[in-house]
């Protein structure tokens, strides 16, 4: 998949699942995407991908901290919260897929806050 094609599933995912939210482009080129998602709670959402390998992370970040994760190096596998170091092996097939999930965590971390 190219870059632009990333960016526009992933633009469309955000649509659908957490449109009060807007993406951050922070670099685009024909290799690679960097971009950020912020958050209310004053959190963000960085998000990568690499052409080239079909790389793509996702990482919740609070403050200068991985609270949850999703990405693919090694395999598909998620990093839960309270345990961001932990690898759970788990099969995405979209980023609408991640995205739906990364709603669940926002809404999850917003009930506790």
């Amino acid at each position: 998949m190219s870059v632009k094609e990333f960016i526009e599933q992933l633009k469309l995912a955000i649509a659908r699942f957490i449109p009060h939210l807007t993406l951050k482009i922070i670099e685009e080129n024909p290799h690679r995407f960097k971009g950020r998602i912020k958050l209310a709670s004053g959190r963000n959402v960085d998000v990568f991908y690499g052409s080239k390998k079909t790389r793509i992370d996702f990482a919740l970040i609070d403050g200068n901290q991985r609270i949850w994760g999703v990405d693919n190096l090694g395999g598909w596998h998620f990093h839960p919260i309270g345990n961001e170091k932990e690898h759970i092996t788990a099969k995405y097939t979209s980023v609408d897929q991640i995205v739906r999930e990364l709603k669940g965590v926002i809404e999850k971390l917003n009930e506790n806050d």
